[in-house]
């Protein structure tokens, strides 16, 4: 559960696949010298088909929740050099509407 660091980017593969990308931001607090900081966290989400659809509602900002499974992704730089990610894969996505607290 985090907030909409933007707005999620929809796309579609060539075979009419949709896909949304998007990332959420939290925080979490650790005490130093006797205050409090907050260190922000992205964790960075991917949401296929139906939830792809969904995702279309998320805008910088909104509080979002999702559950999923992680999946680190892999890939060759251009200088050769292997570049890891690792991300969400939506199964369920809750979008808190502002207004009145209702879950999209």
């Amino acid at each position: 559960m985090g907030f909409a660091t933007a707005d999620a980017e929809i796309s579609a593969l060539p075979s009419g696949t949709e896909v949304a990308n998007f990332s959420i931001g939290t925080n979490h607090s650790i005490k130093k010298n006797d205050e409090w900081t907050d260190i922000p966290t992205f964790t960075n989400v991917t949401a296929w088909d139906k939830l792809a659809e969904t995702a279309k509602g998320i805008t910088k900002g909104v509080p979002v929740g999702v559950i999923g499974r992680l999946s680190v992704q892999s890939w060759e730089d251009k200088s050769g050099k292997k570049q890891y990610k690792t991300v969400v894969v939506a199964e369920s996505i809750f979008i808190i509407k502002k207004e009145n607290h209702e879950v999209a």
